[in-house]
């Protein structure tokens, strides 16, 4: 039996609105307040203050506020939404400031960086690899069959992007710094070329062996520099996955003719219900370690 915990959620895209829908169903008390459109089980509220009055737990949105000022996807201030916490919430929220953070620790409020949990990082990295390949499909004028890609990073969504295009009978480069995963990924039947260490502690991506016909960075770091494009041809599709700023040379790859999509937020735009039910099951699951549901 689940106590009748009471959560808010607030702003966002359509994952927030199956966010709320996927707790209400669970058995939660769900009301809403700012979403993209109106929730089926859930309650919309009209005003923040109705739907944080008698909440416990306040979902917000990934990411928290893309400004610093307001929270995604509303007109809601950060400012005001603070002033009407009070001590004993818990807020989860997706990457939100140091600022923020202490702030309301101040008053009691604890905060819950959804975005930085590894199970939901691990979960989330299938919709975005699906969301990457769907953007190469449609750029694309031949099958990724046959196809020659280059993954830029080995972590979670590297790897599982890797998988998938090998599955679907590409021909996968893997760049990466690591040997381990160098190694890891030629075990799995890919191509490997090695980002080298630069200046200073960066990283560098020396030139590439061959053309591909895509090229996915999941990277954080800007490796896909100048020297780089310049040796690109000019059918090649550019696929950034890695947060602002990116890991491509935008400016240089504009000026020289390339294709580049700068692909955010995929769960939210391919998947949003499995993205919505992702992020309501971390709250579950947290609530559960907590002993706020049995």
């Amino acid at each position: 039996m689940i106590r009748n915990t009471h959560i808010t959620v607030i702003g966002g895209d359509a994952r927030q609105v199956h966010a709320a829908d996927h707790l209400a169903k669970a058995g939660y008390t769900v009301t809403t307040f700012g979403l993209s459109s109106a929730p089926q089980y859930a309650i919309a509220c009209q005003t923040y203050a109705d739907a944080v009055q008698n909440a416990e737990i306040v979902l917000l949105p990934l990411p928290m506020s893309r400004d610093h000022l307001q929270i995604t996807g509303t007109e809601l201030s950060l400012s005001v939404f603070q002033s009407l916490l009070r001590q004993g919430l818990t807020v989860f929220c997706g990457m939100p400031d140091t600022s923020f953070i202490q702030s309301v620790q101040e008053i009691g409020v604890k905060v819950v960086d959804y975005a930085s949990d590894e199970v939901f990082m691990i979960r989330n990295a299938l919709p975005t690899a699906e969301g990457a390949i769907a953007i190469a499909m449609g750029e694309l004028r031949r099958t990724l069959f046959g196809s020659k890609i280059l993954v830029v990073g080995y972590g979670r969504i590297g790897k599982l992007l890797s998988e998938l295009l090998k599955s679907m009978g590409a021909e996968v480069t893997v760049a990466a710094r690591k040997a381990t995963d160098l190694t890891l990924a030629s075990l799995h039947g890919c191509n490997t070329h090695r980002i080298l260490p630069g200046e200073e502690g960066s990283y560098y991506l020396p030139a590439l062996p061959e053309a591909h016909h895509v090229i996915f960075n999941t990277a954080p770091v800007r490796l896909i520099h100048e020297e780089l494009l310049r040796q690109i041809p000019k059918d090649t599709v550019l696929i950034d996955l890695a947060s602002a700023p990116g890991g491509i040379d935008y400016d240089t790859a504009n000026r020289l003719g390339l294709k580049t999509v700068i692909a955010l937020s995929l769960p939210g735009k391919v998947a949003p219900i499995t993205a919505g039910e992702i992020i309501g099951d971390l709250v579950i699951s947290h609530l559960k370690e907590e002993g706020t549901s049995s």
